[in-house]
């Protein structure tokens, strides 16, 4: 009886729904000739990698006095930023990379065991060409096909999440992971920052 009734009411209406595509989503996005149902594929904005549509002013932006921050609210951000600093000769963006990327958590634990927290960055920049060749193994950041996004629970109380790299390719790489932390921080620094690679 009930279900006679929803029935009854679904086909009552006989208004017809539409829908208005804005963007789509998916792995054809913006490949030449690309269709789905004999109409071509058309994303938000016309890269077919979305790491490649952000600009350097939406995520390194600098105040009127002429400070820079980076906004990062997603794990690609950090790779985006960490990409652009890391392959940049700039020693300024090394020091935005070392003050506004890499986690608080992990320069307090570089200090805790009796480390200099500068060290980081000496590490990253002499392991920057395997760390670019993980990061070029997330095109897509965390919506990479050979990754895996994974909440981590650590006991620490943080949201951190890690990307692995769980095909083939992870024999290949000297790196694997990529882990992020979400941190809050001033002036557009609340988001994620990178916390270590692996």
């Amino acid at each position: 009886m009930i279900a006679a009734a929803l029935a009854v009411a679904a086909g009552v209406s006989g208004c017809a729904e539409e829908t208005t595509v804005i963007s789509e989503r998916g792995l054809l996005i913006g490949l030449p000739d690309a269709e789905r149902g004999g109409k071509p594929l058309r994303g938000g904005g016309g890269s077919a990698n979305p790491l490649e549509t952000m600009g350097d002013g939406e995520l390194i932006r600098t105040t009127p006095t002429g400070e820079r921050f980076l906004v990062s609210q997603s794990p690609r951000h950090v790779i985006i930023l960490t990409r652009r600093l890391l392959a940049s000769n700039d020693e300024s963006d090394r020091v935005l990379f070392y003050n506004q990327l890499i986690s608080d958590d992990t320069k307090r634990r570089a200090i805790s065991e009796g480390n200099d927290p500068t060290r980081i960055l000496e590490y990253f920049t002499e392991n920057r060409a395997e760390i670019l060749d993980l990061l070029a193994a997330m095109p897509m950041g965390e919506l990479s096909p050979d990754v895996a996004f994974e909440h981590v629970e650590d006991g620490s109380g943080k949201d951190r999440s890690r990307l692995r790299i769980r095909s083939s390719l992870a024999r290949k790489l000297e790196f694997t992971e990529l882990w992020v932390q979400r941190e809050g921080g001033g002036k557009g620094q609340a988001g994620y920052k990178l916390l270590w690679v692996k």
